[in-house]
């Protein structure tokens, strides 16, 4: 596979599959890239990139917001020496492999992108060439490192990244792990906090300690508390030399933070003094003031960006001998740089003897409570409002006077369609910024809390997975406390990340439970997680008011409810989201078979989403398009299942799908897949045909032995599927097991509540 340089790049196509490589074991050297990184991302969409990077960043990823899909190349794997080590890295072979990209992107012309970019069989790849990845642009004003990433991300998207970092941000988790270890060190949460960082990562990097610990005095002087930072032995040796030298005050914090707990710190701290490191680009990326030390290197080329960052160095120039391995001068130019022109850089750049950025206490008694209600009540909170939603009517239609019950969207804004405000239900629309719905933004956590203490909620239903953590950290920074309840609409099938699964087991002592919408999906939470235990997952089966597809046939109206003419033909119907889950691909592949042993076939595609054109596409490639019909977004969608003959749902993922509910109460029978909550729904009665959501094979004979039969027995199946959702899958079913879960949660709440006060 031959490497190309950016040079010969032009604009790639958006609708590729893309993984972009960047597995540095440098900090600083990631930092930089993750601009040119959010562009290639942008380029061709979360949901078709892949991330490869070091696995000792994963910190990072999450604290800059990236959240395409990531996989972590294990650096201790590369040298062979351990068992476990040689797993992991052909671990991370087969996972690369799976993604099946289009295009892969070096950032970096490093040893492991060279060796290991061939892996992704992708069919074109992108990279700096070696020889010349090291040498910087002619122009000095583009000397620094970031161009070389920029213009690789340029040349593919045709734009050039801004310079700099992306703002990192703590999680609420990192604030309140740092300000608990703050504590403990006696720490003043009001004092101003400086932060030294004295080690680096080779000799001619250091600024001797002595000057570091004079410095550490002045700060004091002027009303800091200084904290020292530092990692692994070499640092350790520093920092106690460090401890020595400097005032009795300073606080070390040497191997004691994660790096999520150094951005915490960073984005606390009034300003940060370090030499030539990794931290000090994490620092600058906060957006805190930095001092950095510079000798040796180049700060044009190496130096941390941001406006808040101030480059010291001796105006001595170095010697025509001088390089990184030896001096004659013995590094003078770090030597005779004295603390008093760092002390004079800070009064310059005015640091701030102000607290930055210091986190509200965790139990606080501001809020004004606006309201009380002698029922308990229950907020059910949903990420965003993408309109009305049946289930939710459904779920919401509790006993009157059972619960006050309320729903709070963190985004979208009324539309004048919800259902729910028809029921009388009280509807809460934030309207936050879609950037900061993730459990990482202090306000939206914030937001979400104020309204839990202004409503005084006592339960706490996050509805879908994005929903979860934001609720159950909001839930804890409240004066409320509600009790908290996940509910997941889907099944994972193992497609979890270990980001997600660390993120579930540290948010679960701050819940009292998980909610399946099926029972196979509670042993599924159970076995693709690390630390949810069985007692808290719950499953309670979703079910429908049915009224509207209960209506008979109108065979009269068949031709104007499907806009086109179906007489005569046998309509095969797919009622979802045009992605890839949905399985769409396979299913067309299928029809077209069918189509040549059963001519007077129609394929009915209701939906929209981000496979459309492709979808489109592939029909016209496969001279289908006069037997494959595409309706888009429809409201009528009990009409259109009165006027189909089999309903299609080979998913490859699902929960337990409302559409397949709504057509086997439709009458209609199913070709539908044979995993997770479907089968609980299908196994054991004569509706349809269960089948392996991956075979395009297995679609395609469930198919032709639904072409072979009569309509009457076709009925009949359908007839039996009818009976059994109105038996199991009611909307007054599923609302009584809500309610006795609701009962027996708020319970064992009170009473825990009760004990611990």
């Amino acid at each position: 596979m031959a490497i190309t340089t950016p040079a010969s790049a032009v604009v790639q196509d958006r609708s590729q599959r893309a993984m972009i490589w960047m597995p540095s074991k440098h900090m600083g050297n990631l930092l930089v890239s993750l601009r040119a990184i959010s562009s290639l991302i942008e380029h061709y969409g979360e949901d078709k990139t892949t991330l490869v990077i070091s696995s000792a960043y994963r910190e990072i990823i999450d604290a800059a917001g990236i959240t395409a899909k990531v996989i972590y190349f294990p650096h201790g794997a590369i040298s062979f020496r351990q068992l476990w080590s040689f797993r992991q890295l052909i671990s991370f072979c087969r996972q690369v492999r799976a993604v099946r990209a289009d295009i892969a992107i070096a950032l970096e012309a490093d040893t492991i992108s060279q060796k290991l970019l061939p892996l992704c069989h992708a069919k074109s790849s992108l990279a700096p060439d070696r020889t010349a990845s090291g040498k910087p642009p002619h122009s000095a004003l583009r000397a620094h490192r970031f161009f070389i990433y920029a213009d690789i991300a340029k040349a593919i998207t045709g734009r050039e990244p801004d310079r700099g970092y992306p703002q990192l941000r703590p999680s609420p988790v990192a604030i309140a792990s740092l300000e608990l270890k703050l504590s403990q060190l006696d720490v003043n949460p009001m004092q101003p906090l400086a932060v030294i960082h004295p080690g680096a990562t080779k000799v001619y990097k250091q600024w001797p300690v002595s000057y570091f610990a004079e410095l550490a005095g002045w700060l004091e002087s002027r009303g800091f508390q200084t904290l020292v930072t530092g990692a692994g032995v070499a640092d350790g040796e520093i920092v106690e030399q460090f401890k020595k030298l400097a005032d009795k005050n300073v606080v070390s914090l040497h191997d004691s933070l994660s790096i999520a707990e150094l951005v915490a710190l960073f984005h606390r701290a009034s300003v940060f003094i370090g030499n030539d490191t990794g931290p000090t680009h994490l620092a600058a990326a906060t957006k805190t003031p930095v001092a950095a030390i510079f000798g040796p290197t180049n700060e044009l080329r190496w130096g941390p960006l941001g406006e808040n960052v101030r480059i010291v160095r001796n105006q001595t120039p170095c010697l025509s001998n001088c390089s990184r391995g030896s001096c004659d001068a013995d590094y003078q130019c770090m030597k005779n740089l004295k603390a008093n022109t760092v002390e004079e850089i800070l009064t310059e750049m005015d640091i701030q003897t102000a607290t930055r950025n210091t986190p509200q206490p965790l139990s606080h008694s501001a809020h004004p409570v606006l309201v009380t209600s002698a029922v308990p009540t229950v907020i059910h909170v949903f990420k965003r409002y993408n309109g009305n939603y049946p289930l939710l009517n459904a779920m919401v239609s509790t006993t009157p006077g059972k619960y006050r019950t309320l729903v709070c969207y963190l985004s979208g804004s009324d539309d004048n369609n919800n259902g729910v405000e028809a029921l009388g239900v009280k509807t809460i629309y934030l309207n936050l910024d879609k950037q900061a719905l993730n459990w990482r933004s202090l306000n939206t956590l914030r937001a979400l809390r104020d309204i839990i203490d202004r409503e005084q909620c006592d339960l706490l239903a996050c509805q879908f997975r994005g929903a979860i953590a934001i609720g159950a950290i909001a839930a804890h920074m409240s004066s409320a406390k509600p009790a908290v309840l996940g509910i997941l609409h889907g099944i994972v099938g193992g497609g979890i990340s270990l980001s997600e699964k660390i993120l579930n087991a540290a948010i679960t002592p701050l819940m009292v439970g998980w909610v399946s919408v099926s029972r196979d999906g509670m042993e599924e939470i159970y076995q693709h997680n690390i630390n949810i235990p069985r007692h808290k997952i719950f499953h309670v089966q979703n079910g429908l008011d049915y009224s509207r597809f209960l209506a008979p046939r109108v065979a009269t109206t068949r031709n104007q409810i499907l806009d086109f003419d179906a007489t005569g033909k046998r309509v095969y119907l797919v009622v979802s989201r045009l992605s890839v889950k949905k399985n769409h691909q396979r299913i067309i592949d299928a029809f077209q078979r069918l189509v040549k042993t059963a001519p007077d076939s129609a394929l009915v595609i209701v939906g929209t989403g981000p496979l459309e054109d492709e979808l489109k596409a592939q029909v016209n490639a496969l001279g289908l398009a006069s037997h494959i019909h595409f309706l888009g977004f429809r409201k009528d969608i009990d009409d259109i299942m009165r006027a189909s003959d089999v309903f299609l749902m080979p998913s490859l993922r699902e929960g337990l799908p409302l559409a397949l509910l709504e057509a086997m109460a439709s009458s209609l029978p199913v070709v539908t897949s044979d995993i997770n909550g479907i089968r609980e729904v299908v196994a054991g009665i004569d509706c349809g045909w269960l089948v392996n959501p991956c075979s395009t094979d297995a679609i395609a004979e469930a198919l032709h032995a639904a072409s072979q039969l009569p309509s009457e027995q076709l009925n009949r199946m359908g007839q039996k599927g009818k009976e059994r959702v109105l038996a199991d899958f009611r909307k007054e079913k599923m609302v009584d097991n809500y309610e006795r879960l609701f009962d027996l949660i708020l319970s064992q709440h009170k009473k825990a509540s009760n004990g611990a006060g």
